[in-house]
């Protein structure tokens, strides 16, 4: 976990091993099931669509008529977790590491007008992840992020970060139209493909990264269609 906190400290974000199996197999669970319960809802209930991989949605959503567009805002993907889903997502290593990176009192933080747990669901080359940016850009500024993927693992899937840029300034804008959150500020600078990095990550590992990381959550190619976990920590003045 020190390994860890240096990382963190190092390149403003870190990678640890946090759930075991039988803890992640709930967590997997409960994700498929929110996210095909919706698309479920978003096919007019036609019953194919549980039958199909949810890895392999980005091959099928069209054909089993499921209104993607309309379906994934943020009012969907979020809700406040209950029971042991809420006691696992509070586990004691995740407030054991928030400890060692910050000092001070941790409360969590939700979206506005949302719950604080959130899934992102995203189709390779559908331009479904924001674009490169921070979290001290938007409302959720002074946030710790702990990002927990479900489906894909790999440096094809997993969010791409800039190892340092916690310590730097960039130049940003406010697009005219986006279809993210209106009012979130978006990187005006060139940065080389090379000088991002999407980890390596195994079912169980978590990445905790800074509010002035700069990262993007989209994927431009992957063979799976990836899924994973988010919620925040912002501290009490």
């Amino acid at each position: 976990m020190e390994d860890a906190a240096r990382c963190y400290d190092r390149d403003g974000y870190a990678k640890l091993k946090v759930f075991n199996e039988p803890d992640f197999r709930f967590l997997e669970d409960f994700s498929r099931n929110w996210v095909t319960k919706l698309i479920l809802e978003g096919a007019n209930n036609n019953p194919d669509v549980t039958k199909m991989p949810l890895e392999d949605y980005h091959k099928w959503w069209k054909v089993m008529g499921v209104e993607h567009d309309g379906l994934f805002h943020a009012r969907n993907r979020y809700l406040t977790p209950q029971g042991r889903l809420k006691e696992l997502l509070h586990i004691q290593a995740i407030q054991e590491f928030l400890t060692i990176i910050h000092k001070g009192k941790l409360v969590q933080w939700a979206d506005p007008g949302l719950g604080w747990l959130g899934f992102r669901f995203i189709r390779p080359g559908m331009g479904d992840g924001y674009p490169t940016s921070c979290k001290n850009w938007g409302a959720a500024a002074g946030v710790i992020s702990v990002w927990l993927p479900i489906m894909g693992f790999s440096s094809s899937e997993t969010i791409a970060l800039v190892p340092g840029s916690h310590r730097k300034e960039y130049k940003n804008f406010l697009p005219a139209n986006q279809k993210f959150t209106a009012g979130e500020l978006r990187l005006a600078e060139k940065i080389p493909d090379h000088a991002y990095i999407r980890p390596e990550l195994e079912a169980g590992d978590v990445i905790f990264f800074h509010p002035a990381t700069l990262h993007t959550e989209d994927v431009a190619e992957s063979p799976i269609t990836r899924l994973n976990l988010e919620y925040r920590f912002k501290p009490e003045y």
